[in-house]
């Protein structure tokens, strides 16, 4: 598989602002347990499920590369293995509207393979992002002969669907709720208890966390401030801690799932939060 080198405006963010994948490579034999987690790999007959894992390359891209373009012919079919990407559609002055955020065992950009079209979206990593990449003639002709991986790939399509509508429904809140959102799927993902709340990684800059609600820079940094100020969240340069989830979920319209809540009985135990290194 090559890299194509993509030129962009500078007037664009930085979400919108490509570098060069790094090198591909072929999938090491360690992924067959990795396969196994995957949803649309699951249950297919041994024979499909060889063929798969023979097929497939990890490819590496750094923190901002572009992988694919919306518009875009479709070169490999995606999965991803470690990191994070997230999708975007993007306007006419250089901005995008965020679709989803795609985390390991999910795939990228499978809608293109309904119908042989296009990508629709445009696909950035997010963080040091490793993909499973199968190309996508490959991926074609085994969903054209495997009934099973037929279904999945239709569930999948439908998880994505869903997926993406979540997504959707926080262009209609306000600043407040959106980034409301952002943090509480960031505790949903990554969050541990702690004697204080919930800790979470820092995953996005504040730069990234505005382009991705849609807001600027300083009006982001602002409100974070605020919740500081009032008190149901701190924040270091590595990690933020939120003291009211419930806080935080009306200020995003949403309610605190129960794997929140689950979490949250853990601090009265004095469970100590597993720290991830994140970009600042």
């Amino acid at each position: 598989m090559q890299t194509q080198t993509i030129t962009h405006s500078s007037s664009r963010p930085s979400y919108l602002r490509p570098v060069t994948a790094t090198a591909t490579r072929p999938a090491a034999a360690a992924s067959d347990e990795f396969l196994k987690t995957v949803p649309i790999f699951q249950g297919l007959p041994d024979s499909i499920l060889r063929a798969v894992a023979s097929s497939l390359r990890t490819v590496g891209f750094r923190r901002g590369a572009r992988i694919f373009t919306e518009g875009q012919q479709p070169a490999a079919f995606y999965v991803v293995r470690r990191g994070w990407v997230r999708t975007v559609r993007e306007t006419l002055t250089g901005y995008g509207v965020l679709f989803e955020i795609l985390r390991p065992g999910e795939t990228v950009g499978a809608a293109a393979f309904t119908d042989g079209g296009n990508h629709l979206v445009t696909a950035i990593a997010g963080s040091q992002t490793e993909l499973l990449a199968m190309p996508a003639s490959t991926f074609q002709a085994l969903l054209a002969q495997s009934p099973e991986l037929q279904k999945n790939f239709l569930a999948e399509l439908g998880r994505r669907m869903r997926s993406t509508s979540e997504w959707q429904l926080q262009s209609g809140l306000g600043v407040d709720g959106r980034i409301a959102r952002m943090l509480l799927r960031q505790a949903e993902w990554h969050g541990e208890a702690s004697p204080r709340g919930i800790t979470v990684p820092k995953i996005f800059t504040c730069q990234e966390l505005a382009d991705m609600v849609g807001c600027a820079v300083e009006t982001g940094i602002r409100m974070l401030s605020s919740w500081r100020n009032a008190g149901f969240i701190t924040s270091g340069r590595n990690q933020f801690v939120i003291h009211d989830l419930e806080k935080l979920a009306a200020i995003a319209g949403a309610e605190v799932s129960p794997n929140l809540k689950g979490r949250l009985t853990q601090s009265a135990r004095g469970g100590r939060p597993q720290l991830h290194k994140a970009c600042a």
